[in-house]
């Protein structure tokens, strides 16, 4: 194969990819990843399903890519808002404008109402458990949680204790793992993180996970099946993450 047929042949596949990046995006907002399926996406984007696997190994690889690439873009955009104005207000102003202008005017009224609501419940701390089960229910117990709950308490390893200034490190999210009798198997059922992913995580392995985007996705999901701040955990994480990635010189 020449020069010439090699370059033809990659913005063939670079072309490919972005019909099937585009068609999965508008596939899942306007019927779900979950009511798609890799039929449906290669039939919108006109390829064969062979095609699609050249590219992602499966519809959730491909849900995540998207994902993370759209919150990398939003990242980008809110650093380059940061950059308007000389003051902190407008600074601000730039960047809350730039978040509103991605709604349409009834995606808008729905989030002041949100936001309305929550400041309200802030205010109430009755209502703050229920407001947040309205907001983020608890996902039907898969049969491996079922069989957790069967396990008796004293046979349990004592849970570390956790404040608000807790650093998170693996092995303690190991510690909380074990006290609450959960297994990683069954951590990668509910979050569908892979089981390596999850040991490395514990392990403290950072040199064997993936960019630092991912890696948050996989504690944040990690900390939530153990009842734990996703926001906490994930942050003081991805703070040891990236400082020792930066002693290796890679970036996070």
């Amino acid at each position: 194969m020449n020069e010439h047929s090699f370059k033809q042949l990659m913005r063939q596949g670079l072309q490919t990819k972005d019909r099937i990046e585009k068609a999965a995006l508008r596939l899942f907002v306007e019927q779900g990843v979950a009511e798609t399926s890799i039929r449906d996406i290669a039939a919108a984007a006109g390829v064969s399903q062979g095609a699609m696997y050249n590219h992602y190994v499966s519809k959730d690889e491909l849900a995540f890519a998207l994902f993370a690439e759209s919150w990398a873009e939003m990242g980008r955009e809110l650093r380059r808002c940061s950059h308007i104005g000389d003051t902190l207000e407008a600074k601000f102003t730039s960047m809350v404008g730039y978040v509103f202008g991605l709604f349409d005017e009834e995606g808008l009224q729905a989030a002041r109402a949100r936001i309305d609501e929550a400041y309200d419940v802030l205010l109430d701390p009755a209502r703050r458990r229920p407001y947040e089960i309205s907001v983020f229910p608890e996902a039907p117990k898969t049969k491996a949680e079922a069989e957790q709950e069967q396990v008796p308490s004293g046979e349990l390893p004592p849970a570390p204790s956790i404040t608000p200034d807790t650093e998170f490190s693996g092995a303690l999210l190991r510690a909380v793992r074990e006290s609450q009798g959960t297994s990683l198997d069954q951590i990668s059922e509910r979050t569908k993180v892979g089981t390596n992913y999850l040991r490395c995580i514990e392990e403290d392995e950072f040199e064997k996970l993936p960019a630092g985007v991912y890696v948050r996705g996989f504690v944040t999901e990690f900390a939530k099946c153990l009842k734990l701040d996703p926001e906490q955990v994930s942050q003081s994480y991805l703070r040891r993450y990236k400082a020792r990635m930066e002693e290796k010189g890679e970036t996070a």
